[in-house]
């Protein structure tokens, strides 16, 4: 059994903890493996090492694109590429309505890293809510034999989502970025009590804007299943947002 996991830099032991229980609760399987995309040399060995005292024998290198000047440089990693793939459904709009074809690269990525490691279970966390509906769409459009698992939100202290894209951050755009979580739980629950779906997203982002975050790619309730909007709230609706702070 092959094991996939899209959250791993292994910043948080917190998020590997979770992992593992994720999939030693699931019947028949247990966490043998991780994989570590992307991760220097010095930085696997010592992540390498924290997958081990947590019980977990073996670490998996793979590097999905080349480096040039340390840095990655994607372009080139699939420049010689004359295969692509198209998702619509859930991948149309939110994220696409300001990267086009981010989805393009997402499902050609994916499925190579899946027929590189065929894996049995791949863990997708709710972070990246979007991606991960456009994923489990790709396995069922395809017919892969792959479960996709949505993998909770690990948050910070704050509330702000673990993210490795977090280390960028400065110290007061952190503090900033703090706000984030507080303004989607105001906004969950006036829209919960019944308050004007678009009034109070409208609200939110501009308290978000009156902080200094003013690039907010969208803020918006929408169908867990199928992402279109909602003007009402039901219990596993979702309210999802994306934005720059920087």
């Amino acid at each position: 059994m092959c094991f996939l996991s899209r959250i791993l830099k292994l910043r948080k032991i917190k998020l590997i903890q979770k992992i593992t229980k994720i999939i030693n609760d699931i019947e028949h399987y247990k966490l043998m493996g991780i994989i570590l995309s992307c991760v220097s040399p010095e930085n696997f060995e010592l992540n390498l090492k924290e997958i081990k005292n947590l019980g977990i024998p073996f670490g998996f290198k793979l590097n999905a694109f080349i480096k040039t000047n340390s840095k990655p440089n994607y372009n080139d990693a699939y420049k010689k590429h004359k295969t692509g793939i198209v998702p619509n459904g859930v991948a149309l709009n939110l994220e696409t309505e300001t990267r086009p074809h981010f989805f393009d690269g997402v499902s050609v990525i994916v499925l190579k890293l899946f027929n590189q490691v065929q894996p049995d279970i791949a863990i997708f966390g709710e972070k990246d809510y979007q991606q991960l509906l456009v994923v489990k769409q790709l396995m069922r459009d395809l017919d892969m034999p792959i479960q996709i698992v949505a993998g909770d939100i690990c948050r910070e202290e704050d509330g702000l989502a673990m993210s490795s894209r977090n280390a960028y951050l400065s110290e007061n755009q952190r503090k900033l970025a703090s706000n984030i979580y507080r303004v989607l739980k105001l906004t969950r629950k006036k829209i919960q009590s019944g308050f004007e779906v678009s009034k109070v997203i409208n609200n939110g982002i501009a308290e978000l804007q009156s902080i200094g975050i003013n690039q907010i790619d969208y803020f918006s309730l929408r169908d867990p299943d199928n992402l279109e909007r909602l003007t009402q709230f039901n219990k596993d609706s979702r309210l999802l947002i994306a934005l720059y702070v920087g």
